[in-house]
């Protein structure tokens, strides 16, 4: 599950800069939204909680990019035990945001899919 993850973030790292202007213009789209239309029936419509979507789903992406770019390193066997209880710690935080990952993940496409019908 880690390599697969970790092989998505290599592939996606080179449109790093896109996701972040993609979400630039999302945020514009967003703040222009919120100043033009005053009242509040006027703003709720499915543009803007689209866009709101589509600005979750890059943050999820970029929460990956950030985590799983960099592989682990490889662990020596002649190491002194607080090197290796370093690296165990590390491997097991690595596999604990993997699954917040995968959760929120989860959360994301349950939400798009309520989103959608709506």
């Amino acid at each position: 599950m880690m390599i697969y993850i970790a092989k998505i973030a290599l592939r996606l790292q080179p449109y790093r800069k896109f996701f972040y202007l993609i979400a630039a213009l999302l945020m514009g789209n967003i703040g222009y939204r919120l100043l033009y239309f005053s009242s509040i029936n006027q703003f709720n419509d499915s543009v803007t909680m689209l866009n709101l979507l589509a600005l979750v789903w890059l943050a999820l992406l970029n929460l990956m990019l950030n985590i799983f770019t960099y592989p682990q390193q490889s662990v020596k066997v002649n190491t002194n035990l607080f090197q290796r209880f370093k690296n165990k710690l590390n491997q097991w935080l690595e596999y604990l945001l993997a699954i917040i990952l995968l959760l929120l993940t989860v959360a994301v496409i349950l939400l798009s899919i309520k989103m959608i019908r709506v």
